[in-house]
């Protein structure tokens, strides 16, 4: 796969600045007080992220439970 990506011009070491030619995988986790996972997003595609305003409504219900 390292010789594909060089002869195609994607050098990995050289655009993460580290030798070991990994890709990150993209995850976000919201846990609430009680340990549960409330919200996942993992993607792996390394060039996409969610957006940040997709919590909002996960952080709102979390409060209300927690205030009740």
């Amino acid at each position: 796969m390292r010789a594909a990506e060089l002869e195609t011009g994607l050098d990995l070491a050289a655009v993460n600045g580290e030798p070991s030619w990994t890709l990150t995988m993209p995850a976000r986790y919201v846990i609430g007080p009680d340990g549960i996972v409330e919200y996942a997003d993992i993607s792996v595609d390394y060039t996409r992220r969610g957006d940040p305003t997709e919590l909002f409504p996960v952080l709102n219900q979390i409060r209300a439970r927690v205030v009740h």
